[in-house]
C-alpha cells in the first residue's frame, strides 16, 4: 500500500524518527495526526522543501598545491642537460603535473557546478509545486458554498467526497477524504494483494536484487543457455524481497524461453509486468502511485517522468542521480545495474549492485506501461 505523503515524509518514518528521538508510541502518534490534518487539512500549511540544499559544502575547496618551483639557469654556468635534478625532463614532469592537478580541480569545479544546478532545479520544482497548492487552496476557497452555523442531519451525503490519500493512523490502514465538513479519516476495506498491481511493478527490481545477492543465481543465468524450465527448477522456490518467489515472477514469460544473460531476463520480466497492467486496466493506477505528493494523478508519459518525482526513491539517491545527469525514468531504464552502482557510489552514495537493481527494473517496468 502506498502511504500518503506529506512534505516529503511518510508518517511511517516521521512515527519512526519521533520514536527514535524519545517520544512514546502514543506521543508520536498524536503528533503525526496533528501533522497530517495541519498539512493536509485546513490548518495552517508549512512549507518545506524535500532535500535539504545547504549554504556551504566542505568538499568544495581546491586541493591544488603547486609543485613546481624553478630555479633561474645561469649563463656560461649551468649545464643544460635533460636528465638530472635540474635536467629538461625532470622540470617538465613537474610542469606536467601541476597542469593534470589543475585539470583535476577543474572538472571538480563543473562537477559541483552540475549538482548545484540540478539541486536548484529540484528546489524550483518544490517552490512551483508550492504555488500550484496555494493557487488550488485559493480556488477550492473561492468555490466552496457558505456554510450553515450548524451540520445538516446527514451532511455530505449528496456530494461526492474528495479522496487525498490512504496512509496508515494508530497501526490502521484509512483513508483520508475532503468533504464539505472538513477532513474525514475513514477506515480502508482490506483488498487483495496486488489487486492494482503495485506488486508487478517492482517484480524486476526484486529479480535484479535476487540475481545479484545471490551468486549461484548469477553464475547459472551468465551461462546464456538456462530456459524457463531450468530456472524455475533450480531456483523457483526463492523468495525475493517482495515475498513472491521466483517461480511467480517469471511466469509470465512463455515456455521454452532462453535466458541470454541476467540483464535479458530483467528486460523480458519488466516488459511482460508492464503488459499485464496495461491490458488488465491497472496501468493508470500504478504510474499515478509511481509519483510522489500527496494527490498523486497520472503522468502523461513515464519515460520522461523526473526521477525527482519518482515514488520510492531515497531523497540522498534522487540527488546523485540527478548530479550524474541521469534525470529521467528513460535514461535510468536504460542504465546496467553494474554501470548505476558505480556511478552512484562516483556520487558518494554507498549503494550495493542489488540495490541499483532494484531502481532499474522499476524504471524498465514504468518504460513499459507507456
Amino acid at each position: 500500500m502506498n502511504e500518503i505523503t506529506v512534505a516529503g515524509m511518510t508518517p511511517s518514518r516521521m512515527f519512526d524518527l519521533l520514536t527514535t528521538e524519545g517520544l512514546s508510541a502514543i506521543e508520536a502518534k498524536t503528533a503525526i495526526g496533528r501533522w497530517i490534518i495541519d498539512d493536509v487539512g485546513g490548518g495552517q500549511r508549512i512549507f518545506r522543501f524535500s532535500v535539504d540544499f545547504p549554504a556551504t559544502d566542505a568538499a568544495d575547496t581546491s586541493r591544488f598545491v603547486r609543485t613546481f618551483e624553478h630555479d633561474d639557469w645561469r649563463d656560461g654556468v649551468d649545464v643544460v642537460q635533460a636528465e638530472g635534478i635540474e635536467g629538461f625532463n625532470r622540470r617538465f614532469d613537474a610542469i606536467r603535473g601541476d597542469l593534470d592537478a589543475l585539470g583535476d580541480e577543474l572538472r571538480r569545479a563543473y562537477a559541483g557546478i552540475a549538482g548545484l544546478r540540478a539541486g536548484l532545479a529540484h528546489l524550483l520544482a518544490d517552490v512551483t509545486a508550492e504555488f500550484n497548492r496555494v493557487n488550488a487552496d485559493l480556488a477550492r476557497l473561492a468555490e466552496r458554498p457558505q456554510r450553515p452555523g450548524r451540520l445538516e442531519p446527514f451532511p455530505g451525503v449528496l456530494e461526492m467526497p474528495e479522496l487525498i490519500g490512504a496512509t496508515t493512523f494508530f497501526g490502521k490502514d484509512v483513508l483520508a477524504v475532503r468533504t464539505a465538513t472538513g477532513i474525514q479519516v475513514l477506515p480502508q476495506v482490506e483488498i487483495p494483494r496486488d489487486r492494482l498491481g503495485a506488486g508487478r511493478l517492482r517484480y524486476a527490481g526484486a529479480l535484479g536484487r535476487a540475481v545479484a545477492n545471490d551468486a549461484a543465481l548469477g553464475t547459472a543465468l551468465s551461462a546464456g543457455t538456462m530456459t524457463k524450465e531450468d530456472l524455475v527448477g533450480r531456483f523457483g522456490d526463492l523468495v525475493t524481497e517482495e515475498g513472491v518467489t521466483l517461480r511467480e515472477i517469471v511466469e509470465v514469460l512463455p515456455a521454452g524461453q532462453v535466458i541470454g544473460s541476467p540483464e535479458a531476463l530483467q528486460d523480458m520480466v519488466a516488459e511482460r509486468q508492464a503488459a499485464v497492467l496495461r491490458t488488465t486496466g491497472g496501468a493508470d493506477a500504478v504510474l499515478a502511485a509511481s509519483v510522489r505528493g500527496s494527490i498523486r494523478t497520472r503522468p502523461e508519459s513515464a519515460t520522461t517522468l523526473g526521477v525527482e518525482q519518482l515514488e520510492g526513491l531515497p531523497a540522498e539517491t534522487r540527488t546523485a542521480l540527478l548530479a550524474a545527469g541521469i534525470t529521467n525514468v528513460g535514461m535510468l531504464a536504460d542504465a546496467t545495474a553494474e554501470g548505476l552502482g558505480e556511478t552512484l557510489r562516483a556520487q558518494g552514495l554507498q549503494i550495493d549492485t542489488g540495490t541499483a537493481a532494484r531502481w532499474t527494473g522499476l524504471a524498465r517496468t514504468l518504460r513499459g506501461l507507456g
